[in-house]
């Protein structure tokens, strides 16, 4: 079930800007809210709203201002606002802000389960950096985990100062 929202940000300026957004939440009474991080390397912070929850994934809408209104914020390698983490037995999904140099990066994580004579995970880490407009990918690594492995504990969630892991 969606539910339309009205997000209203309060720039520094003290001018006041709206947008409407929907989110299907578990509980009528939730609310989207998840928290605001700087992400992409412009000035200001992203605001990150959930917009659908399962039993372990959830998908999350980011939003910035940009050119007079709050603008979309597209996940690195995609061309929509849909950003997700994931933390179950059968796999991990995550996003990790961080800094290479002066340039504002995001590592995005997802790996699936894999059973077999090495059980574990399997998946990519692909980090991407901002280039002022947009998002570029600076590398992308291939990796294996054994079920044991302490780093799974890194894999899903957010990873951005401001923003709640989960």
């Amino acid at each position: 079930m969606a539910d339309d929202w009205r997000l209203t940000a309060l720039l520094a300026n003290g001018q006041i800007i709206n947008r409407n957004v929907s989110a299907g939440l578990i509980a009528e009474e939730a609310s989207p809210w998840h928290g605001t991080a700087a992400v992409d390397g412009s000035p200001g912070s992203e605001i990150v709203l959930v917009t659908s929850q399962g039993a372990h994934l959830q998908s999350f809408e980011m939003y910035t201002y940009r050119n007079g209104r709050l603008a979309d914020v597209n996940t690195p390698g995609a061309d929509e606002n849909t950003w997700v983490i994931d933390s179950a037995s059968l796999g991990f999904a995550g996003v990790t802000c961080g800094r290479q140099g002066t340039q504002s990066t995001v590592l995005l994580t997802s790996y699936s389960r894999v059973d077999g004579a090495s059980p574990g995970y399997e998946g990519d880490e692909t980090l991407y950096g901002w280039n002022g407009t947009g998002w570029t990918k600076l590398s992308e690594t291939h990796r294996v985990y054994g079920l044991d492995d302490p780093a799974l504990r890194t894999l899903g969630g957010w990873r951005c100062p401001g923003l709640p892991e989960f």
